[in-house]
């Protein structure tokens, strides 16, 4: 597990590597941390609007050929 802490501009303030944890993840954990503060939103809530619409969704929405 890594945990990364921003500030107000999204700079980062501190981070923090648990022994074992992926070295790949260093950076997930800094840009996961820097995103949810540039929405200002919890990465929780972030995720459920990071969802792919569903096929269902999809097909309410009107397609036109432009004209």
């Amino acid at each position: 597990m890594n945990i990364a802490v921003v500030d107000g501009g999204s700079d980062l303030v501190s981070h923090v590597r648990m022994d074992g944890a992926w070295i790949g993840s260093i950076d997930i954990s800094i840009d996961k941390a820097t995103t949810a503060r540039a929405f200002d939103i919890s990465t929780a809530d972030l995720s459920k609007n990071a969802q792919p619409v569903s096929n269902s969704m999809a097909s309410t929405i009107p397609i036109t050929d432009g004209s």
